[in-house]
């Protein structure tokens, strides 16, 4: 009597290769061990020790066994994955798609800019028109007390108006579209200029404000002197703003491989080392109550 075959038992189900998601096993060389389907059909080229699957993004160091970065895929699209290490040295990494994220923050941040593109545009229109009639009053006849009126309301214009660029190029920042100027100028010009600008503010208060050059400092670089210039008016202007006696130097020394650098030095109350990190966080100050003691 002839034996009836036994059928093929069906392959039971394999929760690995039915996620949504990109997902593999990587060896502790960096070869692929096992992928599923979706990591298949997204990361269709050669995997292997020199050729993550992440392409030539750097990632983070292992944190607790587990690390998370952002990578693109061959396609274009955008995945955040997390890996994790696993017995013997393995690697379980998995990758999520987050381009229509990434597209709506982009979106986002297009918008933004142009809404501060706009409104500096419409900012600086009757602003320059108020700094225009102010010079063609300071061309007439005057009084010596009119005089400084409309000097001080240049004064107050120009600065708000370096204010409103300051804003667009904030958002510039943000967007990663800020672009530096390369032409040459006077690096000791701009420093002058810094100090012309806060001179009155710093003579209100008693203190003087000197630019320091050496005398082996070169008279033109190649540079964006305007940024060079909003950075110095920045930390000089905090400089006068918090030092109550004493001075203000702007100095500028030559350093190796052909660099400069930009250094302001007060003899304000400085800040506290624990707190030095902290000035660098946006909007943020290290003594509140100093802020506030002089205008913020």
């Amino acid at each position: 009597m002839a034996r009836m075959s036994q059928p093929a038992p069906e392959p039971g189900f394999d929760a690995f290769d039915a996620l949504p998601d990109p997902a593999c096993i990587l060896s502790a060389d960096g070869a692929l061990i096992r992928a599923n389907a979706a990591f298949s059909a997204t990361f269709k080229h050669w995997i292997g020790p020199q050729r993550p699957p992440w392409g030539r993004v750097c990632p983070p160091e292992f944190r607790n066994g587990e690390r998370r970065f952002d990578a693109p895929s061959p396609d274009g699209r955008h995945f955040a994955w997390v890996e994790r290490t696993l017995s013997e040295g393995a690697r379980l990494a998995l990758a999520h798609d987050v381009t229509a994220y990434t597209r709506a923050a982009e979106e986002a941040m297009r918008a933004k800019t142009v809404l501060f593109a706009t409104l500096t545009h419409e900012l600086r229109t009757p602003l320059n028109g108020i700094l225009g009639m102010a010079g063609l009053l300071e061309l007439s006849k005057l009084e010596p007390n009119a005089r400084d009126y409309i000097g001080a309301i240049k004064q107050s214009g120009e600065h708000l108006l370096e204010l409103i660029t300051d804003i667009l190029d904030y958002s510039r920042l943000e967007a990663g579209r800020l672009t530096l100027e390369n032409a040459p100028f006077d690096p000791e010009a701009v420093m002058q200029d810094v100090a012309e600008l806060l001179s009155p503010k710093a003579h209100d208060k008693g203190v003087e404000i000197a630019v320091s050059v050496r005398g082996d400092a070169p008279q033109r670089v190649i540079g964006d002197d305007g940024r060079l210039r909003q950075i110095l008016f920045n930390l000089a202007g905090n400089a006068v703003k918090f030092t109550e006696t004493g001075g203000v130097i702007i100095d500028m020394a030559p350093r190796p491989n052909g660099r400069l650098r930009f250094s302001v030095r007060d003899s304000g109350p400085g800040v506290a080392p624990e707190k030095q990190a902290l000035i660098f966080e946006e909007f943020a100050q290290a003594e509140a109550g100093v802020a506030r003691r002089h205008g913020g």
